[in-house]
């Protein structure tokens, strides 16, 4: 930790990410313990980050316009601001080594856990984050909000994430023990046997289109060699 970090209960923790997903999913869960404030942008963040609310800032490299490091930069180079933690986040190795302004650099994928312990590492003065061991890996989060999507598949998993298909896959497995497409289908099917035995879903037709199942001949073939006949 850099001496002279911002400290204090009424400093917010400032979180640029480009995908909505991501940053919403990351929000609540930092949030949990921690004000937090998500920008659309680095310029709109440097903007209120110079009126000093805020002790600890997140964001990705690779934003339209201004980018992480930029941004980084500029509050460094600022008097009022140079002792903020910055963390930056990266979907590729080789941003690492121009990274050298912030604070710490993380690679994605990374767990929510090896974020909230770095911010509690950056900003000892901040309030103390807490996560339940059962909390999902960030990875699977982003699809787990978009089941309900009939054209979310793989490929869209992997551009909502800045991965490539073939390490989502390698990712997933190592997370799960599955393939993205194992996954995604088992998930789908277990919320879809949720809404039928909650009797939230007349028919299994209907609760596989808001599970995000388009083939009812599909989704009925692949329920009755999961959950037997329906």
């Amino acid at each position: 930790m850099k001496n002279g970090a911002p400290s204090g209960p009424g400093l917010k923790l400032a979180l640029i990410v480009e995908h909505p997903e991501l940053s919403e999913y990351l929000a609540q869960r930092i949030g949990n313990n921690l004000p937090v404030q998500v920008f659309d942008s680095a310029e709109q963040a440097l903007a209120d980050v110079n009126g000093k609310r805020f002790g600890l800032i997140v964001s990705e490299i690779r934003l339209p316009g201004m980018d992480g490091i930029e941004l980084c930069r500029r509050i460094k180079a600022n008097p009022i601001t140079a002792a903020m933690p910055v963390i930056l986040m990266t979907a590729l190795d080789s941003d690492v080594e121009t990274t050298d302004v912030a604070d710490l650099c993380l690679v994605k994928p990374f767990s929510l856990f090896t974020l909230l312990e770095s911010i509690d590492r950056l900003w000892p003065g901040g309030p103390p984050q807490t996560c339940s061991a059962n909390a999902v890996h960030p990875v699977l989060a982003i699809a787990q909000n978009s089941l309900g999507d009939s054209e979310f598949d793989v490929n869209t998993w992997a551009r909502m994430i800045e991965l490539s298909p073939q390490k989502l896959t390698r990712t997933v497995f190592n997370i799960s023990g599955m393939t993205p497409t194992t996954w995604l289908r088992e998930q789908r099917l277990r919320r879809v046997h949720r809404l039928i035995s909650e009797g939230s879903s007349r028919s299994l037709i209907e609760a596989g289109k808001r599970c995000g199942f388009d083939n009812p001949d599909y989704l009925q073939r692949v329920y009755r060699v999961r959950y037997g006949e329906q």
